[in-house]
């Protein structure tokens, strides 16, 4: 099928670098958009409209810049009889953003669609929905035909411009009118996102991102600029998934979950579960669920889930404390894998998703590759710097250079786990054992969802998918540049040729990195500018793995927690197993559990 630009697929032809149109002042739109590139590592030029050298501009380029520029650059050259600027004319594509209720973006809008009565309109209701386009996958991705209902954090505009318009593509459409979509205009592709505002990714944020909250301001911009700056050979069409359950010992049953029920939706269903095990737990496991990880390690795997998992037990700040409490979670599991020869992976899977600033660089010089959570912020609010680029990255990586990657509940929608594929990001599924309540019902459904959707979905054990996240692309020499995240990475060569590549992963505790192994053989590195740097030669078809080795340089510490009540451990743990095993299975005795414990407060 077409692409929107009127191409069967990406080849040579593509654009290379953007022309950002700017001029004396730039505004906080421009600012936002050109954020948008610098996080795409998309090469930009600034340039002005008016400027003599933008007639002289060579290679291969798509012009991104407001509705105001725009006009500026179209009624200059129609002053000298030309319908467009030769830049403008050599172009692969434009992308037109900020636009606003006025004459000027009008008077464009009319002129591009050539459609006389063409208009803004303003939405201003506080809720809408948004149909994103079936017809072009290789733009929209796995939200392609989604219809996503959007709560509008401020009005944006849309227009009416019928459908006599052609070529016309309709890429997103709100239930008032057109969002984002594509006209020919002298022969030339513009992409018009009349939405008005573009959101701007370096603000902080202390919560999920939720496309359904900023869906105007975000998704067209992504749409565009994954697919116009597309490079073929940086391509990687696989997406990492997994179903993260916390909590469950390895008994045979823990409230709806059967472990055996739980292989046969997995066989039949295609997907793959990680147990986010207490370690308090390891000497509690069942030999015949035991036998269920040990024979089926690619559907069933292991990872920590906190040490007691008792509350804020990782939102300490003190090192000592926090190098206790993992050495004493590693101990257990250590002790677990001896006695059932079950592997448990290095991710931490945060109690209640609290964790402090300090836990990351300690996890880290423990030999933890990732942590997975669902809050993005730390207990400690003041030391936030979580930012909405980082929540659109691989893995947030402001603590300690450790990386924290981010999974969602169903309850957040498939369209946010649809937009987290479109960046790249994989698919990591939060729950706990009531996911399997009704024999899986919602759960296979759900699945059989992000199963279908338009992209390459691999289910994997957690440690996998974490190893095998990371971003990817061609320098101009030919090199492959792999950013690695997770302090283990494996990445192969697919090419017939030998590729070279350069590792990168961010590291600020050069002191701390004891060696680098690639395939448990020890590499030359280097650390610089903050990036940990290997470089690879990998033979066609050859598997490389990457681990990096930390050394803690941090005094002994205390044998035990001081604040340590292992009576109220153990209580805890007792009476949590009570709630999820027995009340959470009868709706009357749960619906009493939760009065009675409303009035205890």
């Amino acid at each position: 099928m077409p692409g929107p630009n009127g191409s069967t697929a990406f080849d040579s032809a593509q654009p290379i670098s953007a022309l950002l149109l700017g001029g004396e002042h730039i505004s906080a739109e421009e600012r936002n958009v050109a954020s948008l590139l610098d996080f795409f590592a998309i090469p930009r030029r600034t340039v002005v409209a008016r400027d003599g050298p933008v007639d002289e501009c060579e290679g291969r380029y798509a012009i991104v810049g407001s509705a105001d520029r725009i006009l500026e650059a179209i009624e200059g050259a129609q002053n000298r009889d030309e319908r467009l600027p030769a830049w403008i004319a050599k172009a692969r594509t434009v992308y037109v953003h900020g636009y606003q209720d006025d004459a000027r973006s009008t008077r464009l809008l009319r002129l591009l669609t050539r459609e006389p009565q063409a208009n803004l309109r303003s939405i201003q209701a506080a809720q809408t929905t948004m149909t994103v386009a079936a017809d072009c996958p290789e733009m929209c991705g796995p939200m392609s035909g989604m219809q996503v209902p959007v709560t509008l954090r401020a009005p944006g505009y849309v227009c009416d411009i019928g459908r006599g318009v052609a070529p016309f593509q309709s890429i997103i459409r709100a239930d008032e009118g057109e969002l984002f979509f594509a006209v020919t205009y002298a022969g030339t592709r513009f992409f018009m996102n009349t939405w008005g505002s573009t959101v701007d990714i370096s603000s902080l944020s202390t919560e999920y991102f939720d496309v359904k909250s900023f869906f105007g301001e975000a998704v067209p911009s992504v749409f565009y600029l994954k697919w116009a700056f597309h490079d073929p050979g940086s391509c990687r069409n696989e997406t990492n998934a997994c179903l993260i359950v916390d909590d469950p010992p390895l008994k045979r049953r823990y409230g709806f979950l059967s472990f055996r029920e739980a292989l046969d939706l997995m066989d039949r269903h295609n997907f793959d579960t990680t147990i986010g095990l207490i370690p308090w737990n390891w000497r509690r496991a069942h030999p015949r669920t035991v036998s269920l990880f040990r024979s089926r390690r690619e559907r069933f795997s292991l990872v920590f889930h906190g040490c007691d998992h008792t509350a804020g037990e990782f939102a300490v700040q003190s090192p000592a404390l926090l190098n206790w409490k993992i050495r004493t979670a590693t101990q257990r599991m250590e002790s677990f894998q001896r006695r059932t020869s079950v592997e448990v992976g290095r991710v931490m899977v945060f109690p209640q998703g609290k964790f402090s600033p300090e836990t990351g660089r300690a996890l880290k010089l423990n030999g933890f590759i990732a942590a997975v959570n669902t809050e993005v912020a730390p207990v400690q609010r003041e030391a936030n710097k979580t930012q909405i680029a980082d929540l659109w990255s691989m893995a947030i990586m402001k603590y300690g250079t450790f990386p924290i990657f981010t999974r969602r509940y169903f309850a957040h929608g498939i369209e946010n786990f649809a937009f987290d594929g479109l960046l790249g990001k994989p698919c990591l599924i939060a729950a706990h054992h009531d996911v399997f309540r009704d024999h899986g019902r919602n759960l296979v459904d759900f699945v059989g969802r992000l199963n279908s959707l338009q992209w390459t979905l691999v289910w994997r054990p957690l440690n996998e998918a974490l190893r095998r996240s990371f971003t990817f692309r061609c320098l101009a020499d030919g090199t492959s540049l792999i950013r690695m995240f997770a302090a283990s990475l494996m990445v192969t060569n697919p090419e017939p040729q030998a590729r070279r590549m350069l590792l990168l992963k961010e590291e600020d505790d050069p002191d701390c990195v004891q060696a680098v192994y690639v395939n448990q053989t020890p590499v030359n590195f280097r650390v610089e500018g903050g990036y940990l740097q290997v470089r690879l030669n990998v033979f066609p078809g050859e598997a490389v793995a990457v681990r990096v080795a930390y050394r803690d340089l941090s005094a002994p510490n205390a044998a035990e927690d001081p604040h340590e009540d292992k009576f109220k451990i153990a209580a805890r743990r007792y009476l949590s197993e009570f709630r999820d095993n027995y009340l959470s299975r009868s709706d009357l005795l749960y619906r009493c559990a939760k009065w009675l414990k409303h009035l205890m407060r």
